[in-house]
């Protein structure tokens, strides 16, 4: 919950908003509501407390602005308001100030921005557990084997060809795993993306919901999936924390083992003790340690003689040891040997068929076939043409257009030709293993395997929806039209369902040439296949889709759905090019804007939104609040994906235009949407953002507590990236406040993290540890730090991070009295500030040069340094521009200037009474009281 701090300050900036008065004046008024009245400033001074001073207090001011009748002020806002100030009875009050009417719908509220988002719950356990295995045999000494290669090693490998046993083995494992959660996934029909979806509703499970809510977030609001990359690293993390263990059974690894992002991914889980990782593959992942390197073979004789048994099949000794010789002991081969022989009176004949045939899998495939009946042979192709996918009897009776396949499916079972589990709904599911689904595939003509593929898209479009599964089948079927419709509307839900990199192979298989489809749609399909393959790093198929879809735009005629769908191209080519040319995305949006009907605000909040943030990676802060502010008017009120990334990017520009109070507004609004939203990454970041603004607030212990929330979060997600920026953040406040232990204590947390992993965050870190080093008069350490920060900054070009270095770095040079060389450090610093237009670096560094310049009498450049840096500083930052007026005024006492030295330094302690916490305060104090007394 955030604090009675953040939700006064929201109120009054949307009590501002809803009343066209400046807030100064909403506060005023405020104060004369109470009895006695009270001054604006006492509104103002609740704003940065946890609570108001009485209770009675907070509930006058709960009347006051719930009087003003503002849209947002309601119910559900009325007790979150009071539960922020610790409220003993907040339901009293809300039934007083909120009567409830007779009539009143039960929803009239439900929708409001207010409320979070009703999520879905994460599946059960039972969905993440091994298949159900039917028949198994024998094994025993595998089992013992793998099994203590777990326990020994914490992970192990279970390779060897198609069909030998590898699934079962491993199912069988899995389901006597030491009373511990097992979570399954199979890559035979799932990717990286699916396994992060899957593990985070696993982990779940076990109190860890921040992941699933995240996924489930981005599907229920219509945002984007995360990066799956992003989030198996944090999963990763978050698993590494389950002290009681956990068993992961990796299917198939060889169809994802060239992933990058895999690759990446499993070797961080064997970091962790508590985790046991079992996979099965073909071949040995290179990316995995080769210690514990083992391959499964056949079934021996005797286990062989007992699986023939369990299938009502007796040979003679001299006939099971022939077959196993055959057949390698194939577990697959032997379950369809098995069926052969079963209906076969002459077993030796079968046997020795079997042993003149050089394609053993395709032999034995066609005699199952040939002895299935009628119903059973179409019912295993139609569980063919699932392709890889398990699918129920419903599902198996509308591609086949027969009412009852129970029968079928029993016999089929029985015979171990199918495989059956069940979902978490308790519902039959089939599947076949993937030899057998190879061959069954084949079996019809191509005409009825489109026929079937086409009855299954159907049936999964419209009997029980699943727009991934029915693209699928419609893109089999032939049917590129109805795939080109459905991408459309369901692309990003297929995304968030992690299926994006498989969706994407699908559509760029599509033939539009054969589509029936109309020209708006064939431009909204390329518009889709376009944005999906943008969020998935394809850029350059992105970049060819987009522009066909222009290109076939330009040609049409002007009407008020071509520029709709010119605009929403416009925006797609801005949203790709953001990072690679910001200038040229912003081009493509003012084309966007150009273009499109006047009355949709939906899409100009969208291209508005794109515009403010483009201006802002170009600094233009100006341009970007105008663009920012006007999409902010045009955000639909069901959109809070885009309300908050407006928020978010508002607080920024603000901070760049030296508004710290509207950034503080726009910023903690944004927070408080990230958390009905449940996204806990974006809340991470906000966070990073709020610190810094409170802190240049004066507000420095909330600053911390704003950054250490932020920081638990972080960790708790296993977000490496946001991690590290909060601990350089933190340790940047300690540093000012003079607690150099804290400081040390984040900053080399910071720095050992970054090493190897983020350089471009080191600098900063760098940067901050060099200011520490100078504050504790550490000349030498603070000039090796600052060597390698020059050395990043320089190679990534950084020259907004090399005036800061210079800057520091003509510090530690007048630290030990070098101060020619020191001069030419601040001269090469403030080059770099005046060339960049950076006015806030600029005054940092002008006090700077004052200092130098004192140091070498050089009283007229002394002067006007500490005068351009107040200059600069006083409408940004009033704190940095206290600093420099104390710094001055203490350099105006040495030279005997004392009257001036006493007037400057009296002024910036009056600014430096609100910055309390920062040691600046007390020598300014401590320097009058000395004055005084003098």
């Amino acid at each position: 919950m955030l604090k009675f701090g953040d939700y006064l300050s929201n109120a009054l900036h949307d009590i501002k908003r809803f009343s066209g008065k400046k807030i100064s004046v909403v506060m005023d008024e405020l104060g004369y509501g109470f009895e006695p009245e009270l001054s604006g400033d006492t509104i103002e001074s609740w704003r940065y407390r946890k609570a108001p001073p009485t209770l009675a207090h907070l509930e006058t001011l709960a009347r006051l602005i719930i009087g003003y009748k503002t849209p947002q002020h309601d119910d559900a806002w009325l007790d979150l308001f009071l539960k922020s100030a610790d409220h003993p009875y907040p339901q009293a009050l809300q039934d007083e100030l909120f009567p409830q009417e007779p009539d009143l719908a039960e929803n009239d509220t439900a929708s409001h921005p207010v409320q979070p988002i009703p999520l879905a719950k994460p599946p059960s356990l039972k969905a993440y557990s091994p298949p159900i295995q039917s028949g198994f045999v024998g094994r025993s000494a595998e089992i013992k084997r793998y099994s203590q290669l777990l326990e020994n090693q914490t992970f192990a490998v279970i390779t060897g060809m198609a069909g030998v046993g590898k699934t079962s083995l491993m199912s069988t494992i899995g389901s006597h795993w030491q009373n511990q959660p097992v979570f399954w996934h199979s890559f035979a029909s799932g990717t990286a993306d699916s396994l992060a979806s899957r593990l985070a509703g696993f982990v779940a499970n076990f109190g860890r919901p921040e992941l699933w809510e995240m996924f489930e977030s981005a599907r229920v609001s219509g945002g984007r999936s995360h990066d799956t990359g992003m989030m198996l690293d944090m999963l990763a993390v978050v698993m590494s924390e389950f002290k009681e263990g956990m068993l992961l059974c990796l299917d198939d690894l060889q169809f994802v083992d060239e992933d990058p992002r895999i690759k990446d991914f499993l070797p961080k889980l064997l970091q962790s003790p508590s985790l046991y990782m079992l996979v099965t593959a073909r071949r040995f992942p290179s990316f995995l340690p080769t210690d514990n390197k083992t391959q499964l073979n056949g079934l021996t004789v005797s286990e062989t003689a007992e699986l023939l048994h369990g299938r009502s099949v007796e040979l003679a000794p001299d006939l099971i040891e022939r077959l196993n010789q055959l057949t390698g002991g194939n577990g697959a081969f032997l379950t369809l040997a098995s069926v052969i022989l079963k209906n076969s009176r002459n077993h030796e004949e079968i046997i020795g068929r079997l042993a003149r045939e050089e394609d053993i899998e395709r032999f034995l495939m066609e005699e199952v076939n040939d002895r299935l009946e009628s119903n059973e042979q179409r019912v295993m192709e139609a569980v063919g043409i699932l392709s890889g996918y398990v699918g129920t009897r419903e599902v198996i009776e509308a591609m086949l257009n027969m009412r009852d396949v129970r029968r079928a499916l029993r016999d089929l079972s029985d015979q171990h030709l199918l495989l059956i589990d069940e979902n978490d709904d308790g519902e039959r599911i089939y599947k076949q293993h993937q030899i057998v689904q190879t061959f069954f595939y084949e079996q019809p003509r191509k005409a009825k395997r489109r026929e079937m593929h086409g009855r299954a898209a159907d049936f999964y479009e419209f009997e029980e929806p699943e727009p991934f599964r029915a693209m699928l089948h419609h893109a089999k079927a032939g049917q590129h039209s109805a795939v080109m419709s459905l991408a459309n509307q369901h692309y990003y839900d297929v995304l968030n369902m992690g299926h994006g990199h498989t969706l994407s192979g699908i559509l760029a298989d599509v033939d539009m040439m054969s589509a029936t489809l109309s020209k708006f749609d064939i431009v909204r399909f390329l518009l889709a296949r376009g944005r999906l393959s943008t969020i998935l790093g394809e850029n350059q198929p992105a970049e060819v889709d987009l522009k066909e879809a222009a290109e076939m735009l330009q040609q049409m005629p002007q009407s008020a759905e071509s520029n709709t769908l010119k605009g929403e191209v416009c925006l797609a080519m801005g949203e790709l090019l953001e990072r690679q040319d910001p200038s040229e995305a912003l081009r493509w949006v003012q084309r966007g804007l150009e273009v499109i009907p006047a009355d949709d605000r939906r899409l100009s909040a969208e291209l508005k939104t794109l515009s403010g943030t483009l201006n802002m990676h170009m600094g233009n802060f100006g341009g970007a609040l105008e663009d920012l502010m006007d999409g902010l008017e045009h955000v639909p009120e069901d959109n809070r994906i885009l309300h908050l990334n407006v928020l978010k990017n508002l607080g920024a520009v603000y901070v760049n235009l030296g508004n710290l109070e509207e950034a503080a507004a726009h910023t903690a609004e944004a927070l408080q949407l990230s958390r009905q939203l449940k996204d806990h990454n974006q809340t991470a970041r906000i966070l990073i953002n709020l610190g810094p603004i409170r802190h240049m607030q004066g507000d420095w212990r909330a600053a911390v507590a704003d950054l250490e929330q932020g920081l638990e979060k972080a960790e708790r997600l296993g977000n490496p990236d946001a991690t590290l920026s909060l601990l350089i953040n933190l340790g940047g406040c300690f540093v000012e406040m003079g607690d150099f232990e804290k400081a040390h204590k984040y900053l080399d947390r910071g720095i050992e993290m970054g090493q190897g992993q983020a350089p471009h965050q080191l600098i900063p870190a760098y940067i901050r540890l060099a200011e520490l080093f100078i504050k504790e008069r550490n000349w030498m350490e603070a000039d090796e730090v600052l060597q390698k920060a020059e050395t990043l900054a320089q190679a990534m070009n950084d020259q907004a991070a090399l005036a800061s270095i210079y800057g520091i770095w003509g510090l530690q040079a007048a630290g030990i009295n070098r101060l020619d060389k020191a001069m030419q450090r601040i001269a090469k610093a403030i080059g770099f500030d005046r060339m960049l237009g950076d006015t806030w670096s600029l005054g940092l560094n002008l006090r700077i040069q004052g200092h130098i310049a004192a140091l070498r009498d050089d009283v007229e450049l002394m002067h006007r340094s500490y005068l351009q840096s107040i200059e600069n500083l006083s409408e940004i930052d009033s704190f940095q521009a206290a600093v420099s007026g104390l710094e001055y005024g203490i350099h105006l006492h040495a030279i005997g200037d004392s009257q001036q030295a006493k007037t400057r330094i009296r002024e910036s302690h009056e600014t430096l009474v609100n910055f309390a916490d920062a040691p600046e305060f007390s020598q300014a104090s401590k320097w009058l009281e000395t004055e005084s007394q003098a």
